[in-house]
């Protein structure tokens, strides 16, 4: 069963609780980092009608962050969403420190170059 939040307790200082959405925050405040700076001519987060961008589960001591993008045709797809995994892994344990999160990044489409105005 999935919870809303992944609970920790710590018998010197009492029980933590993080909701999933502050997993989702995270992610989204990377990915949008990365597609505006490194990743610009490789990503979008413009997705296919029914995707969404992040969803976090999260199954007892699991963490599961679940990222949808479209791949700009003509970029690596392989390599930004290498870059996508290692860096939304790295903000998360940064600013939580929990190491058991997963972060599962799935190609939703493809989309044309932007046209530049």
């Amino acid at each position: 069963m999935a919870n809303n939040y992944y609970q920790s307790t710590n018998p010197d200082y009492g029980k933590m609780s993080i909701s999933k959405y502050v997993f989702a925050q995270i992610a989204e405040e990377t990915l949008n980092t990365l597609a505006s700076t490194s990743l610009k001519n490789s990503i979008s987060l413009t997705l296919p009608k029914g995707k969404k961008l992040v969803d976090v589960s999260i199954q007892k001591d699991k963490i599961d962050v679940n990222i949808a993008i479209s791949s700009i045709r003509g970029s690596n797809a392989s390599q930004a969403v290498e870059q996508i995994q290692q860096e939304v892994y790295s903000d998360l344990y940064d600013a939580v420190e929990i190491s058991s999160i997963r972060v599962n990044v799935a190609v939703a489409g493809f989309v044309d170059t932007p046209k530049k105005a």
